[in-house]
């Protein structure tokens, strides 16, 4: 899936959105691997490990852009999916199959947003079994946010509970609030 940007600011908020929101809904400990390219800017979050036959992959590509007469800039995304057996569980066999494939239901599934509920929240995980005030809570929670470059990382390198302190974002609205005036750009 490929997500078009108009200009460089909306890519680079864009891009910004989904590491430090999205995250594997993966049962399994969260896993992260991050690439950069190098000067061209692009970059790949890998969600699960390359011994995986599934895979959630979403990678910038700001070279895509520049290749296009429209100067549009690009965030791609992308379930692979490796092995016969893998593909046969999706119940895809032939063109047909793909065509009518049930990709709502697929990324459903695959995209699971998230957001911080509050600062205090976030800080209460750090005194498990303590009742610290709010304004301590709310100092390390701010020192926690700052630390969230990739949310997905973030949490694979924390105690498994604190995603509690990440609820699924769960409707459209909730996404325009968290990407605010982007979305209008040109």
């Amino acid at each position: 899936m490929d997500f078009l940007c108009p200009s460089q600011e909306v890519y680079d908020g864009l891009t910004e959105f989904f590491h430090k929101h999205l995250v594997s809904n993966d049962k399994k400990p969260y896993f992260y691997l991050y690439k950069n390219k190098g000067e061209d800017k692009s970059n790949t979050v890998y969600f699960n490990s390359q011994k995986e036959k599934k895979r959630l992959v979403y990678y910038t590509d700001p070279k895509m852009g520049r290749m296009s007469s429209k100067k549009m800039w690009c965030l791609h995304i992308e379930y692979r999916v490796k092995g016969i057996s893998e593909i046969a569980e999706l119940e895809i066999f032939t063109s047909e199959d793909l065509v009518n494939f049930q990709h709502e239901k697929l990324w459903d599934g695959l995209l699971n947003f998230r957001v911080r509920k509050s600062q205090a929240e976030l800080g209460r995980f750090f005194y498990p079994g303590k009742q610290p005030v709010r304004q301590t809570l709310c100092k390390k929670g701010k020192m926690e946010v700052q630390k969230i470059r990739h949310l997905q990382k973030y949490l694979s390198e924390k105690p498994k509970g604190i995603k509690k302190a990440f609820p699924k974002i769960t409707t459209g609205k909730q996404i325009h609030k968290l990407l605010g005036n982007l979305i209008d750009r040109k």
